[in-house]
């Protein structure tokens, strides 16, 4: 079972990977995103996305890139807010996904 927060990196781990096509890393993160944890927190929250196989580690020193798992928990999580919430567009689906966060 994924927290939250872990849920929210997994989001922004594949959405940001579909817009650039390279790995993610943890400091891409917080940068981009200005979580209220430091980097070791997101790279051991990544460490647990790998291990439940969400995510892959191409090199040692890389990001990591999205694993078929997380593509197919990346669509639910759409389709489920689609589902919830036809009317609203995806933009306010990530300010919401955002103040979690902060």
């Amino acid at each position: 079972m994924l927290t939250e927060r872990q849920e929210i990196i997994l989001t922004f781990i594949v959405d940001d990977f579909l817009n650039v096509m390279t790995p993610i890393s943890s400091k891409h993160l917080l940068e981009k995103y200005n979580f209220d944890v430091s980097s070791a927190t997101i790279r051991n929250d990544m460490a647990v996305l790998e291990k439940e196989g969400f995510l892959i580690k191409t090199h040692t020193s890389s990001g990591r890139v999205p694993s078929r798992k997380a593509l197919k928990f990346y669509i639910e999580e759409l389709k489920l807010n689609i589902e919830q919430s036809p009317a609203k567009s995806f933009e306010l689906y990530w300010a919401r996904i955002i103040r979690k966060i902060n």
